[in-house]
């Protein structure tokens, strides 16, 4: 077409700027459409590579539910195997220690009381694994009432005396005289206790000292159970309490937390019952425990309210 008469030469620009316009416009509009193809194709491809890592995720996932169900199978299953052949020892050990008609000597009756204390040690660990497991699927019952923390710990300490007296570890006490009650389950109590005393018999030295004292604390009492063994490094204080855990640390001749049950299970105890429990420890020092639980108020929930 020619432009129209009479060619007045602004529109002439006019015509050529709005042929310019045009034609940019649709340059602009075929670069985004290409732009925005690439990103569909781009947005596709990933949406497909999430689907592949989803499937990849549930599949995983899927296979740690099953590991986790075998794990809890075979763990009751060696706890129940466990406990029939560590019964019938220590039943024979503690007759050979009570017939009357044996005569043993002060060797022969120390390696059976170390035999009867390592006993008692393993029925300790086995009680643990299970109720540890009861602990994380919230099935073990607490039977939360007033609980006196001297006669806890009389009991604690007089079924750990063989353990002492075979690592040669004494044990120093200081509770205030006047202790409140706590809002605990005494059982449960004594086997927290008796983990943090086991774990402190392994790492003290031959002819060390076990320090256990208690402070109330607002209306929480706080326990510490400290030993002279290595320590423990900051940056590991939280790592003992998971399960499973070891601190590797080649100045330990014997690595501190082993396998982790004990830890792990006075850590899930503690907090279901309303406290909490952490570790203070100076290199070469030692190690303390500590943890809080609540005073007991006149009553105390059911056992509904605390499971």
């Amino acid at each position: 077409r020619i432009l129209p008469p009479p060619h007045q030469p602004w529109r002439i620009v006019n015509a050529i700027r709005q042929t310019l316009h045009e034609r940019s416009t649709t340059e602009r509009a075929r670069i985004l459409s290409q732009q925005l193809l690439a990103l569909n194709n781009s947005l596709a491809e990933s949406q497909a590579a999430l689907l592949a890592q989803n499937k990849e995720l549930e599949a995983v996932n899927k296979r740690l539910r099953q590991l986790s169900e075998l794990k809890e199978t075979l763990t009751g299953m060696l706890v129940h195997d466990l406990k029939a052949p560590l019964s019938a020892m220590m039943g024979a050990l503690q007759f050979v220690t009570m017939d009357p008609r044996n005569t043993l000597s002060e060797g022969s009756l120390k390696i059976i009381n170390g035999g009867l204390a390592a006993g008692k040690q393993m029925q300790r660990l086995t009680i643990t694994l299970l109720d540890e497991q009861k602990l994380e699927n919230n099935q073990l019952v607490f039977d939360i009432e007033p609980t006196d923390l001297q006669n806890t710990l009389n009991t604690s300490l007089e079924m750990l005396g063989p353990l002492f007296s075979m690592h040669k570890v004494s044990v120093a006490v200081n509770l205030p005289p006047d202790a409140p009650p706590l809002r605990a389950d005494p059982i449960i109590l004594q086997r927290i206790i008796e983990n943090l005393l086991d774990n402190a018999v392994k790492y003290s030295p031959t002819d060390g000292t076990i320090s256990i004292s208690a402070t109330v604390q607002g209306d929480m009492v706080e326990i510490c159970i400290a030993d002279q063994g290595e320590g423990i490094p900051p940056e590991h204080r939280e790592l003992i309490f998971e399960r499973f855990a070891q601190l590797d640390n080649p100045n330990i001749e014997k690595i501190r937390g082993g396998v982790g049950l004990g830890l792990t299970f006075c850590k899930l105890a503690v907090e279901t019952m309303g406290g909490r429990i952490w570790v203070d420890s100076l290199d070469d020092v030692g190690a303390a425990f500590h943890f809080t639980l609540p005073i007991a108020t006149e009553s105390c929930p059911s056992n509904e309210d605390d499971a």
